[in-house]
């Protein structure tokens, strides 16, 4: 299996880089994200270095795992090691005379990629702020209110919720969310429903959202899952990431960054040790617990791919 490491190199206004091929080349014409093959001897970061300055001129400074894909041609099968890069020294520039050009990520799918690149751009989609609901919400007297408050959300810009209403029967739960996501789907918007892999799968939902439980015992999600639908988890350490990982989950959450009202005795992991951990992870992570939607870019400089939150969401 030939391994490639491959940067999503992301500036202050959310652009993406990428590079075009040249002619006489495969896939001649085609955009790509920049990277390459990995040398012998060489480490995954080692080689991503070497590569960005070859290809770019820049050295990087802050990085951190992105997705793992397995890819196969009828000539061979590659894996490409994706890393998520925010920080650099240098100005970017096509040292090997490749045109260069900065995009947003909604533009990726109107150009020509690899086919190995879909996944990346996929994953790309995925918005980078998560607003989870309050358990306040629970009681059907205080629907409307989550309802105008979804609203307000998305109206400062929140894309992606997780409706996590865990004392509400089944029955609530799909009552709500539907309702819910008849809000938010017109925005373009994400609605993911919580689950604890025991009661009714949410096939309504945009996404699935598994507890940390559900996680370690389930043994699989290809035959609950919609097509298209997204997948993540909550996860606390390495055996919970490392599971994440193995069920090809889209994203995971790593808590508790900070101290919570609601769990008052857990121990803070700290900036530090969240990065410990999403430095150990192919799969984005979102911060989470006592974050606020400020915090994003001390976040992202922590490794993460985004934040999310509860009461400091919805205030």
């Amino acid at each position: 299996m030939l391994e490639v490491v491959v940067a999503v190199i992301v500036d202050a206004l959310g652009r993406i880089l990428i590079s075009r091929r040249g002619e006489h080349t495969h896939l001649a014409g085609y955009w790509e994200f920049p990277g390459g093959k990995v040398e012998a001897g060489e480490s995954l970061t080692e080689a991503l270095s070497r590569e960005l300055y070859e290809e770019l001129g820049i050295q990087i400074q802050t990085v951190s795992p992105f997705c793992q894909i397995k890819h196969h041609y009828p000539q061979k099968t590659v894996r490409l090691n994706v890393f998520y890069v925010t920080r650099w020294q240098g100005s970017p520039h096509g040292r090997e005379g490749q045109p260069l050009q900065w995009s947003q990520y909604q533009a990726l799918s109107t150009l020509p990629f690899p086919e190995a690149n879909t996944e990346i751009i996929r994953r790309l989609s995925l918005p980078q702020e998560m607003a989870i609901t309050p358990e306040k919400f629970a009681s059907r007297m205080q629907w409307a209110e989550l309802f105008r408050a979804t609203q307000v959300q998305l109206a400062a810009g929140i894309k992606l919720f997780q409706l996590r209403l865990p004392d509400l029967s089944e029955a609530d739960f799909s009552e709500v969310g539907m309702e819910m996501k008849t809000i938010i789907a017109p925005s373009g918007g994400l609605l993911f429903a919580n689950w604890n892999g025991v009661s009714q799968y949410p096939a309504w939902a945009d996404g699935v959202h598994l507890t940390s439980s559900a996680l370690m015992r389930l043994s699989g999600l290809a035959s609950h899952k919609v097509e298209g639908q997204w997948a993540g988890a909550s996860c606390h350490n390495v055996q919970e990431l490392e599971r994440a990982v193995d069920m090809a989950l889209d994203y995971v959450l790593i808590s508790p960054v900070r101290q919570t009202p609601s769990h008052p005795g857990a121990v803070n992991l700290g900036w530090e040790n969240f990065k410990a951990l999403s430095d150990q992870c192919w799969l984005p992570s979102f911060a989470l617990g006592g974050v606020m939607r400020e915090d994003r870019a001390l976040a992202i400089e922590s490794g993460a791919y985004g934040v999310a939150g509860i009461s400091g969401f919805w205030h």
